[in-house]
């Protein structure tokens, strides 16, 4: 086994063995979702839901690229499927031919941030590579919002996990570019964001250039807080992601 996918499955699986969090083996499917699958874990001994968007046309004699998704603030629960419906999960439904890849997306519970549940980020991957054929060079983060915070600071925290992450309206502090200043990074603002000042971005934008970070920023002129539905959309944006590989 590849020697990154076994690092990802060990710090992950480590937290089940140790009693905080287990995988449950079990599986859902939503009604009339042929794209999107229900699944559950265990977090502290608590049943959480989360999503995984699987490719039209998987096969399991391949190994496919996964892309980890998080929401935004929106669409905190645990009915674990509110999240299927913000960004990249509209975007797959509207394109799948674009999206040629295994996705998780789990939720975050109301009250909590991304980085306080760090742990069922990690199983919700965890249970996903030990269900489908994935490729461990071809692991990505995205998150809009509230999870483009996240992907920043969640990813900082495990930058050896991911060929690359695509961070929407969001923002960070400082302390997550010496972490992520090797990683395939693209950040997307909205020029007239009422809801993340656009500060926020170029701040980030220019830390890692400071660096010489292979990061890259887009700001739009649009007004409002949607970056999202524009970049999940864009075919080049999603190419380029695609295209990423760990060495």
């Amino acid at each position: 086994m590849n020697t990154r996918r076994q690092f990802l499955l060990a710090s992950t699986l480590g937290l089940a063995a140790s009693g905080c969090a287990s995988l449950t083996g079990r599986e859902r499917y939503a009604p009339a979702e042929g794209l999107f699958h229900q699944q559950e874990m265990k977090v502290d001994g608590k049943k959480r839901r989360y999503a995984v968007y699987v490719t039209p046309d998987y096969t399991p004699e391949k190994k496919w690229p996964l892309v980890v998704f998080l929401h935004g603030a929106s669409r905190r629960g645990s009915d674990g499927w509110d999240q299927t419906h913000q960004g990249l999960g509209p975007a797959m439904r509207r394109n799948p031919e674009m999206f040629p890849c295994i996705a998780v997306m789990p939720q975050c519970p109301k009250g909590k941030r991304w980085p306080d549940i760090a742990e069922h980020i990690d199983l919700a991957v965890a249970q996903t590579i030990s269900r489908y054929p994935i490729d461990p060079n071809r692991v990505y983060l995205t998150g809009l919002s509230m999870g483009g915070f996240g992907t920043l600071y969640y990813g900082a925290s495990r930058p050896e996990r991911y060929a690359a992450m695509i961070a929407i309206a969001g923002g960070a502090r400082g302390w997550v570019v010496e972490p992520l200043a090797e990683t395939p990074l693209w950040l997307f603002h909205n020029k007239g964001d009422n809801i993340v000042p656009v500060s926020r971005a170029r701040e980030m934008a220019n830390a890692f250039k400071s660096v010489g970070a292979p990061a890259q920023y887009t700001e739009y002129g649009d007004r409002g807080h949607d970056a999202w539905t524009k970049t999940y959309n864009n075919p080049e944006v999603v190419q380029w992601l695609f295209d990423q590989r760990r060495a």
